[in-house]
């Protein structure tokens, strides 16, 4: 089951983006819906008028996050949605005031910049968190590597509780020309342990559009012919010079990917969602 979610909204008539990416978990535990439920409301509280222009993007965002996790446990105690489901996150926006994100869970952000590549987020995996408490000196290494939890099971998730385990935030930048940005779910991971950056830094690769770039890195993925290969999902976001365009354009794909320009800031954002399903033999 296909339990990733992806989606890009425009508003403020084309000045404000954000893309958002949520990987549910649980399985037949409905982690789809929880997935879409976060995205759904994240993105309806980023964009509502009531919020709007009150605080800075980063807060807004942060503040989506906070209401959208609250109806997922609205929906949970409603039993319209399995106690154990939950997704990860990661959203992205960029404003006139500048880009900034946010992420839970263990989905993947890189930053790609000239022949720079740079992860920007933290998998909160348990793994992670008895490393904290290692060098934090609230637990020994001889504890942590005696724990009996699953060092990759998720430490953070929106799941629907008080309170997110860890959120983790970047503060408001002035967008770069040039830059690339590519947000996954871990689907993407052993891609990323095979020559990653070697794939991004190719003169095919750099010279793709987001279209193209966001196809080369899904065919890489189906070339390696894993056996437990789990589904995938990207976004990739190119901050380039303005052209002329209309404000927004989108352009489906086989009904799998979407492509969005909009000129904001005097920069044109260009970005493309892709996701694929692996159906399992």
């Amino acid at each position: 089951m296909q339990e990733d979610r992806i989606s890009a909204g425009v508003a403020d008539e084309g000045q404000t983006l954000l893309a958002l990416l949520a990987d549910g978990m649980g399985g037949e535990a409905d982690g789809h819906l929880a997935a879409e439920c976060v995205t759904q409301n994240v993105e309806a509280e980023f964009f509502s008028s009531s919020h709007n222009g009150k605080l800075p993007a980063d807060e807004r965002l942060h503040q989506a996050l906070l209401l959208a996790n609250i109806a997922l446990g609205k929906k949970k105690k409603a039993r319209h949605i399995d106690a154990d489901a939950g997704c990860t996150l990661i959203a992205l926006t960029a404003t006139q005031e500048g880009l900034c994100w946010l992420s839970v869970g263990d989905s993947l952000l890189y930053r790609q910049y000239g022949n720079s590549v740079e992860k920007l987020n933290t998998a909160h995996t348990w793994e992670w968190e008895l490393a904290r408490r290692v060098v934090k000196g609230t637990m020994t290494a001889e504890e942590a590597v005696a724990s009996p939890i699953l060092p990759h099971a998720l430490f953070s998730a929106v799941v629907g509780e008080n309170t997110i385990a860890e959120v983790e935030r970047s503060a408001l930048s002035p967008c770069r020309l040039g830059e690339r940005y590519i947000i996954a779910s871990d689907g993407l991971q052993p891609l990323i342990d095979n020559a990653w950056e070697a794939l991004l830094l190719t003169p095919d690769m750099r010279d793709a559009t987001p279209q193209q770039a966001a196809d080369k890195l899904m065919h890489a993925l189906k070339a390696l012919q894993l056996r437990d290969q789990d589904n995938a999902s990207i976004i990739v976001l190119d901050i380039l010079p303005p052209r002329p365009a209309p404000a927004v354009e989108t352009t489906p794909d086989s009904g799998s990917a979407l492509t969005k320009h909009l000129i904001a800031m005097g920069i044109l954002i260009v970005l493309c969602l892709c996701a694929w399903l692996w159906l399992m033999g």
